[in-house]
């Protein structure tokens, strides 16, 4: 019965990634209200020929293939753990508004920047900590960086993300060769772990702030805008909010 279960939810998730599969799920009754399509964006030649995006292993359901999700964690620590290239992102949901936190630390666990995604969507969120994360370093050496986002590193994979992601990204084209590699959430990697209480710990006293007082700098574009908040948030925390347009 877990074979016939687990091939059951590998089937559901592949479906919920093309437009027609979707139409599929909906006929047979499955709600994918949160997986409608989004407009996304290519990510620049020059960016994407710098990204390599690990590729992600089958069979890596949370409740039907623990073991297989603790020894991928295990081996990744084993490699990443102590490289001080690697950078770890992970987003949280804000409590009371329809927006989320996406962080980045370090490999030591050390909170390196985070953001404020005006967007219910989880993996918009992650792309967002992705580009967040890429967009620290500039130049110098390659970097790693280790999300638990399957669909966020398979859209970098596939090179077209969401315009907030991109719009970070684009902020710096000279960015070192980046390796993007999937982690299983939850699975005793520490550095995931500790990605994961940044991100709690970020969403700590910040919510939107409505004075016409507070100094933020403020960054247009056509689908999105995204501001420095540099007197309610710690150094470095960015707020990002779509944008509509006539």
């Amino acid at each position: 019965m877990e074979l016939i279960e687990a091939q059951k939810i590998s089937q559901l998730e592949r479906l919920k990634r093309t437009p027609t599969g979707r139409h599929v799920l909906r006929q047979l009754g499955y709600s994918t209200s949160e997986l409608a399509p989004r407009e996304l964006k290519p990510i620049p030649p020059e960016v994407r020929a710098r990204i390599t995006v690990s590729p992600i292993p089958r069979n890596m359901h949370q409740e039907h293939h623990a073991g297989r999700r603790a020894a991928r964690a295990k081996a990744l620590h084993r490699i990443y753990g102590n490289n001080p290239d690697t950078l770890y992102t992970d987003a949280a949901d804000y409590p009371a508004i329809n927006a989320k936190v996406a962080a980045i630390a370090d490999w030591r666990g050390e909170a390196v920047t985070s953001a404020t995604i005006r967007s219910g969507n989880s993996t918009e969120a992650e792309e967002c900590g992705i580009a967040l994360a890429i967009s620290t370093r500039p130049s110098g050496n390659p970097i790693n960086i280790i999300s638990d986002s399957q669909e966020a590193c398979r859209n970098y994979a596939q090179g077209h993300i969401t315009p907030t992601a991109y719009h970070i990204l684009q902020r710096n084209r000279l960015i070192p060769p980046v390796r993007l590699i999937w982690t299983p959430g939850h699975a005793c990697f520490p550095g995931n772990e500790r990605v994961h209480a940044v991100a709690r710990a970020s969403l700590s006293g910040r919510q939107w702030k409505t004075n016409p007082n507070q100094t933020r700098q403020k960054v247009s574009h056509s689908h999105t805008h995204i501001y420095y908040n540099t007197t309610d948030s710690p150094a470095g925390h960015l707020l990002c909010t779509r944008a509509t347009h006539p």
